[in-house]
């Protein structure tokens, strides 16, 4: 009664704080003073302490509960001088607004001078977002709370839970930018779902500031990775070369063939056909030395792609029909037949190419990957043109424009232009539509489908 009473009498350094300390324990802790400034507070248990007193809203505890739950595994004694030192860190920290009150016997937040998000959250005043709870923190302490937010996320549907990533990634890229790699790292199966570009400053910067990160190499890859989707195809491939002259297929064989897969890729895109089938052979070959056969599905997958990027549909759709026939996860599955059912298509071979695009549509419902939507709507909306169904073709079309200008993926949004070119000379319209792709196809260097290229050039011209 007598701390809660002495931390009620602190009220009154409100009217020495024009703004109030913001705490942030999502995706990393932060703090920030009152005139917006980051605020490094160097000692894990001194961020722990606020973490603790902020989640039970700044009210007064005593040193000796609070020394238990930081330093569960010390002695008495110990545990207290380890406190005092906690407190100290802080104090110093933060000496320009007073933001910690303790005396003999507790310590607590000082009323009205600070704000939590997490709090927010859990009290109801704020959504739950996607983003893990202080995830660098091993505190046991705080396992009550986080177990909270776990709870409160799992209840979120998958499309807010990625928009709120989206945001929260711009939030720790702007105010915390060295918890980047890790707040990626702990929401991995939603970056399929953000904007690649985004993902591409965030990472970019993060790997620049902190070569050495623990997390560095899965890093690079997803940036490799969202370079390429972003069109950024020669950054892509500098990216890649980078990766590989630092790892072994040995090491890590997954991280190594995605390595591999994005190179190929990035080749294709730049128009570079024969040389992406060539380092496609080769990285089958080094795999195949190494006894690491396992993988090479996937470069099997590239290899489709620069068959049917090259004019030749019937030999690419042949490629991934293979593919489809060994079982993977519904992602991977997905994305093959989604491919398969666009090359099957561009061959003529629809009946077929109608029963891969349905499975598509089933795996991306089922998978939460924003790219794999991409890619189905695409094939879709290609299916429906060569059926000549107009309509249908240009509300497949139109989600996937959408979808591409959202996510940020030129060739996505190059494909469907493609399409909407298309329709354009089976319709005569939707000129304008045409003059985007092709200013947007000089803008990114990206190759065409190999479309109807007779009709497509009599629109073209």
């Amino acid at each position: 009664m007598v701390v809660a009473k002495k931390a009620e009498g602190l009220v009154g350094h409100n009217r020495y704080v024009p703004e109030q300390w913001s705490i942030g324990l999502l995706g990393g802790f932060s703090l920030r003073s009152p005139l917006g400034q980051p605020v490094e507070v160097t000692s894990k248990k001194a961020r722990a302490l606020i973490a603790l007193l902020a989640l039970n809203r700044g009210t007064a505890l005593p040193r000796r509960d609070l020394a238990v739950k930081l330093w569960p595994d010390k002695a008495g004694e110990q545990r207290l001088q380890n406190l005092r030192k906690a407190v100290q860190s802080v104090v110093s920290s933060t000496a320009a607004a007073p933001l910690l009150g303790s005396d003999h016997e507790a310590c607590w937040l000082i009323p009205g001078v600070w704000t939590c998000e997490a709090l927010d959250i859990l009290e109801g005043r704020s959504e739950p977002t996607g983003v893990p709870f202080l995830p660098e923190m091993d505190v046991p302490a705080l396992d009550e709370w986080r177990l909270e937010f776990e709870l409160k996320i799992d209840r979120q549907d998958g499309e807010a839970e990625a928009a709120n990533a989206a945001v929260l990634l711009q939030w720790v890229r702007e105010r915390n930018p060295a918890q980047v790699i890790d707040f990626l790292w702990s929401i991995q199966q939603l970056v399929p779902m953000l904007p690649v570009q985004a993902l591409v400053n965030s990472l970019d910067r993060a790997l620049r500031d902190n070569p050495d990160h623990p997390c560095s190499l899965w890093a690079s890859v997803q940036l490799a990775t969202a370079q390429m989707w972003a069109g950024q195809t020669r950054t892509g491939l500098a990216t890649v070369r980078t990766i590989f002259s630092t790892h072994d297929p040995n090491r890590d064989t997954v991280t190594w063939v995605e390595t591999a897969f994005t190179a190929a890729m990035n080749l294709i895109f730049l128009g570079r056909f024969e040389r992406a089938v060539g380092f496609i052979c080769g990285a089958i070959h080094t795999l195949r030395e190494e006894g690491l056969v396992d993988c090479i599905d996937r470069l099997e997958h590239a290899k489709g792609h620069a068959k049917g990027y090259g004019g030749k549909p019937a030999a690419a759709a042949k490629v991934l029909v293979g593919l489809c026939a060994k079982a993977e996860a519904p992602a991977v599955m997905g994305f093959r037949r989604a491919h398969a059912a666009m090359y099957m298509t561009l061959a003529g071979q629809l009946d077929e190419a109608w029963e891969y695009l349905a499975t598509a549509k089933l795996s991306s419902e089922e998978v939460r990957d924003a790219r794999l939507e991409t890619q189905v709507a695409v094939a879709a909306s290609y299916w429906h043109l060569y059926r000549g169904q107009p309509d249908e073709a240009c509300s497949h079309l139109t989600h996937a424009l959408g979808l591409g200008e959202r996510l940020g993926i030129p060739l996505v949004t190059i494909h469907a232009l493609e399409g909407f070119a298309l329709l354009a000379s089976q319709e005569g319209e939707r000129r304008e539509r045409l003059s985007a792709a092709r200013r947007l196809r000089e803008l990114h260097r990206l190759p065409l489908l190999p479309l109807d290229r007779i009709r497509l050039r009599s629109v073209l011209e």
